[in-house]
């Protein structure tokens, strides 16, 4: 399996696949439908984004933590994440 920034990183690269009605989980149920990460990543992926999102964004939508469809604070996110695992290896 890949590690989180691996993935993470694949996310941003396939945005052309994120639909409007897409949260980041099931955006990383069709990068797993088009064979671009597989299940046990997309479990890992879902199971990263609910310990690493804020705890009052989670309250605030139970169902999506951003506005459902758009893709730019996931992509902020994603990239505050990727910086944050990088730094962490140093």
């Amino acid at each position: 399996m890949r590690s989180a920034t691996e993935l993470l990183t694949i996310a941003l690269n396939n945005k052309k696949l994120f639909k409007e009605e897409y949260g980041l989980c099931a955006y990383f149920m069709k990068l797993k439908d088009c064979n671009i990460i597989s299940g046990e990543e997309r479990l890992y992926l879902k199971k990263f984004i609910r310990k690493n999102v804020n705890t009052r964004r989670k309250q605030q939508n139970k169902k999506f933590y951003w506005t459902p469809g758009w893709w730019y604070p996931r992509k902020r996110w994603i990239k505050k994440q990727i910086k944050r695992l990088t730094e962490s290896e140093l």
